[in-house]
């Protein structure tokens, strides 16, 4: 039967699924790119927190080669042994069939580098603390640049923490469901763009904070941060009685020669309680 004998509603609804499975099939595409991009923000935080090292960069560049070149073979073998559109519609929504199961392998690089990168955030945190540790031993000041400094790292280990868990649990998930239970596929794939998107976008948003309003992340820091504002009011007051505010009024005078000239007055303000 031709398809321009069905009934109208038959062919849209033939339509409406070769649309759903063409935006699978596009979501599936569409984790391989997102998944190197949160990479990439990962390691720009990385390459800061050791202040641009060189051995640092090297290390993370090499790495991310090897990561990409690993996926980029295992989405080969999947699309090479795939012998249909491995995406059919029903009633419920798209089903994944055919998937190739090495193709779960394509999760196996980040399953490796996401922790490494972790480690190195921890380490990183590791030396902060025995610095502060050494510090108080030896009963010597820290400036207020490395203060400050300490505690953006703490900020930003803190919340790349919670960034690495939830992605590798996601990322263990992901390749449990695409090696044994590939029918689900559609459950987690989702989440796979959804996940980092939304972690990724905490970590910005979270350093942005620890720049712009420090205060909520210690008091401390926050006063140091306005070192060169002196908002201090001093009082003067003849021996014990109640202090009283100076207050300098400015006042203003034409001149024969029809300029302004200014003069001050010292008086006493209103005591304070």
């Amino acid at each position: 039967m031709s398809l321009t004998k069905l009934p109208v509603s038959f062919a849209e609804a033939l339509d409406i699924g070769k649309q759903f499975r063409a935006g699978a099939l596009g979501l599936l595409i569409y984790d391989y790119p997102s998944t190197l991009t949160v990479q990439v923000v990962l390691q720009l935080r990385v390459y800061v927190l050791y202040e641009k090292s060189r051995r640092v960069r090297l290390f993370l560049t090499c790495c991310w080669v090897v990561e990409v070149s690993v996926m980029a073979i295992f989405i080969g073998l999947t699309f090479a042994n795939i012998k249909a559109l491995p995406v059919i519609s029903t009633s419920t929504g798209c089903y994944y069939s055919g998937i190739f199961s090495i193709s779960a392998l394509f999760w196996l690089p980040a399953l490796v580098y996401e922790p490494v990168l972790c480690l190195m955030v921890l380490w990183k945190v590791r030396e902060e603390y025995w610095l502060e540790y050494a510090c108080f031993w030896r009963k010597r000041t820290t400036t207020l640049d490395d203060s400050n400094s300490s505690k953006l790292v703490k900020a930003f280990a803190r919340d790349s923490l919670i960034y690495f868990v939830g992605v590798f649990i996601e990322l263990v998930i992901n390749t449990v469901i695409w090696s044994h239970y590939n029918r689900y596929i559609n459950v987690v794939v989702p989440w796979s763009g959804a996940l980092p998107s939304i972690l990724g976008s905490r970590l910005f948003l979270r350093m942005r904070e620890a720049i712009l309003f420090p205060e909520r992340y210690n008091s401390d820091f926050y006063a140091g941060t306005n070192s060169g504002i002196d908002s201090t009011v001093r009082f003067t007051g003849p021996g014990t009685s109640p202090p009283s505010p100076t207050w300098t009024p400015q006042t203003q005078t034409m001149t024969a020669g029809g300029t302004l000239e200014a003069s001050s007055s010292k008086t006493q303000g209103i005591s304070a309680v």
